[in-house]
């Protein structure tokens, strides 16, 4: 399997509120471009479906990555109960 090829089954695999999310996500990042930001952070909440689950958000981060955009988790420094930042950089 090449890369194109594996970027194929995991449109295929995205699931169907995650199609929602990536079109909310593109108007985000458009909306940010267009403002002169070169990132948007936490693309995935403020959704209208609840808690991802980790194989969704691993969807969503491997779609934004074949496209060339750069998603990373950060973890916050401080309190242990605090969730990671993601951010997607062009």
């Amino acid at each position: 399997m090449n890369a194109k090829e594996a970027r194929a089954l995991t449109e295929i695999y995205l699931h169907p509120d995650i199609d929602t999310l990536v079109v909310t996500i593109d108007q985000r990042i458009e909306e940010a471009a267009r403002q002169g930001q070169n990132h948007i952070t936490e693309p995935h909440l403020g959704h209208l479906y609840g808690d991802l689950s980790p194989e969704q958000i691993f969807s969503l981060r491997k779609h934004y990555e074949s496209r060339g955009f750069i998603w990373r988790a950060s973890p916050k420094s401080g309190h242990p109960c605090c969730r990671g930042l993601i951010t997607i950089t062009w």
